[in-house]
């Protein structure tokens, strides 16, 4: 015969279950007792830190007892909330055999533990926490109060129907005679929305309930679930046809209405609304948002930039018109024609800049652009848009100013800049960011300005110079590799840029101007005898 199970067999058994079925015997008073002194003890008893498993009484052998066991069980079950029901049945006559697994079942799915104090007769904390808000992210209109038509938005979001005229009436009229204040104006208010969700689950419909939590995003424990929270890093087709059918819990449109929010998390939303143009996307960052890995690329360059700055600026005792001093152009970091075999000055040079006013225009748009750009899109595509718009710069000025050199990291800055604003245009309806049309002007007005100083520079020093002076070729580079390359970036966030067809034109364009860039300063200074400063 096989051995009796042992007690630490048993417990095994009992910490693998999702639910227990405690059985006793009717006929026997001594076996009810022991629910209370025994197996509870044994099922939860050291679960006092965590939740505890979720009990169902059953009294067996109900055909050899007339009356009912349920008076001596109730006081069990007040003393004990994880005891979900009673079932009397019997196995000798079949009686509610059905019924104990359908409450066994009904007891792992939507446990009354979390939301229900038997004892008080009233909603936990924290399920009065998650209905409340459900509740105001339900209210549209932000009047306190759900109208019918909210109402309907949230019956049809929760269980894929509105409810019909005389139901919604019903339930009013429910509400109204059982809670002062539940109905408002016609309205159901906050007070009105938890009395029938405790209504629910007094009558024993917690699915109900739990299917609301579920809804949006709550999980057993009923905090918000880790997959709610913090989605998979790109969407996929699936995901996003789950927030067009309704099948995925998004908050309603509203980010600015969120309440109690911190410094950072203030600033992450402004973020959102700078730079994403759909409501839904703008959910998405905001949820899913996570401080580290904080934006350390244009924050890094931006630092270098001010330090190289500040090491030459005392070095050479000047800080504006920089390249006007003759030991200025020897930097190993610059840009210069006679220096083209040393291919890490098409890169460097964005380290060097003119002056002051022009370091003070580069950084202040690195951070006030590039930051919120790299916080929603992410390092590696905005530090390829950026060195992609500092290499164009060079390059471009190589073949169209082949005798000029380049500093500043204005190629850089003007692909962030152009991407950023014609994403912005070409979004203009869904853009939420305020003031934007007086944004834009000042933008492109700075941007226009900073150019044709530069170009002013170029043709016109004001100060006698032993050579030309630095090209503003690399402005209209970085703008079109933003307009080009930028935008197709921006346009998929969140979407693999390896799955858009337009991300491969692009860098096609852009490698073939690579290729012709590399060729035309090989051979091409040889072959058309172009008379270039010699270096210093």
């Amino acid at each position: 015969p096989e051995a009796e199970q042992t007690a630490e067999e048993l417990q095994e058994e009992i910490d693998k279950a999702n639910v227990v079925c405690v059985v006793y015997d009717v006929s026997e008073e001594a076996t009810i007792e022991k629910i209370r002194t025994k197996w509870i003890p044994l099922v939860n008893g050291g679960t006092e830190r965590g939740p505890r498993v979720p009990i169902i009484l059953v009294g067996n052998k109900s055909d050899l007892r007339a009356g009912s066991s349920m008076e001596a069980v109730l006081p069990i079950m007040s003393q004990f909330p994880e005891i979900e029901t009673c079932v009397e049945c019997s196995a000798k006559n079949l009686r509610n055999i059905s019924e104990l697994f359908y409450y066994a079942q009904k007891a792992v799915l939507h446990p009354t533990a979390p939301l229900y104090d038997p004892e008080a007769k009233q909603l936990r904390p924290a399920c009065v926490q998650a209905l409340t808000r459900i509740f105001r992210l339900s209210d549209q209109d932000l009047d306190q109060a759900l109208s019918d038509e909210e109402l309907n938005a949230f019956q049809k979001s929760c269980f894929g129907h509105p409810l019909a005229p005389q139901a919604l009436e019903d339930v009013k009229t429910v509400v109204c005679k059982n809670v002062a204040g539940g109905v408002r104006e016609d309205r159901l208010t906050l007070d009105g929305f938890l009395f029938l969700n405790t209504l629910f689950i007094q009558r024993g419909r917690h699915e109900t309930t739990w299917t609301i939590l579920r809804r949006f995003g709550y999980g057993d424990t009923l905090e918000l679930t880790l997959d709610y929270l913090a989605p998979p890093s790109k969407r996929s087709s699936s995901f996003k046809r789950a927030i067009a059918n309704g099948q995925r819990a998004l908050p309603r449109d509203g980010l600015l209405d969120e309440p109690g929010l911190g410094v950072y998390k203030r600033f992450v939303r402004y973020v959102a609304y700078e730079i994403l143009p759909r409501e839904v996307d703008r959910h998405w960052y905001f949820y899913r948002h996570r401080s580290c890995p904080p934006p350390v690329f244009m924050a890094s360059v931006t630092l270098a930039q001010i330090i190289v700055f500040l090491c030459y600026g005392a070095r050479l005792n000047k800080w504006v018109l920089q390249t006007y001093h003759p030991e200025y152009m020897k930097s190993p970091l610059v840009y210069h024609p006679g220096h083209r075999a040393r291919a890490w000055r098409f890169l460097t040079y964005m380290f060097m800049h003119v002056g002051l006013e022009q370091l003070g225009f580069n950084a202040l748009l690195q951070l006030m652009i590039g930051v919120p750009l790299e916080m929603v899109h992410g390092l590696l595509r905005i530090s390829l848009l950026y060195l992609a718009g500092v290499l164009a710069g060079s390059l471009t000025v190589s073949i169209t100013d082949m005798r000029a050199p380049v500093v500043g990291g204005s190629g850089g800055v003007y692909a962030l800049c152009s991407a950023h604003l014609a994403n912005v245009v070409m979004n203009w309806a869904g853009m939420r960011c305020p003031y934007k049309l007086l944004r834009m002007v000042l933008a492109l007005v700075c941007m226009s300005s900073e150019v044709g100083r530069a170009v002013w520079l170029r043709f016109s020093p004001p100060l006698p110079a032993s050579g030309p002076q630095p090209s503003f070729m690399a402005h209209l580079a970085g703008a079109v590799v933003g307009v080009s390359m930028g935008l197709t970036i921006l346009r998929s966030y969140e979407e693999r840029l390896r799955d858009q067809c337009g991300w491969w034109v692009v860098l096609l364009a852009y490698g073939t101007f690579l290729l012709f860039a590399i060729f035309w300063n090989v051979f091409a200074y040889d072959l058309l005898g172009a008379h270039i400063p010699p270096p210093p």
